[in-house]
């Protein structure tokens, strides 16, 4: 189980030219990215091993301890809405472990902040840039990807 940003993430749109940011690293770049190949790489796995089910999620807010090393004047902001807005770590967990229970066996199975089906979201590239994404992850973080 993977839990980052199942079907919820953008396109890391300049993964052709700079698949490890070198040269256009930002929060959203690093995050799109991530999410981007997270999927193409849980992909490739569920393709290669069919009898293996892939979890991905997308917890939502949680109120955990983010944003406690922020400057305060962003603390300050955060915190209260975490509080607020956030669902508990362990309300979080039940709805990932309820998600990885409900999916099909085998193959790849997105679950959503309430532990529910994820509906999959192909970013833009993801068809066209797969290959070269796996490539680049497979060169890069190396043969156990495979």
């Amino acid at each position: 189980m993977s839990i980052l940003s199942a079907g919820i993430h953008s396109s890391y749109v300049n993964h052709p030219s700079d698949p490890s940011l070198s040269k256009s690293y930002s929060i959203k770049n690093a995050a799109d990215a991530a999410g981007m190949y997270n999927d193409v790489y849980l992909e490739k796995l569920a393709l290669q091993n069919l009898t293996v089910s892939y979890v991905h999620a997308a917890p939502g807010f949680v109120n955990t301890n983010w944003g406690t090393e922020m400057p305060f004047f962003l603390r300050a902001l955060i915190r209260p809405l975490q509080s607020l807005l956030g669902k508990s770590a362990s309300k979080c967990a039940e709805n990932m472990v309820r998600g990885m229970k409900g999916g099909n066996a085998g193959g790849l199975n997105l679950v959503d902040e309430n532990g529910g089906v994820g509906k999959a979201k192909v970013c833009k590239g993801h068809e066209e840039g797969k290959e070269r994404i796996w490539k680049y992850l497979t060169e890069s973080i190396g043969p156990w990807c495979e």
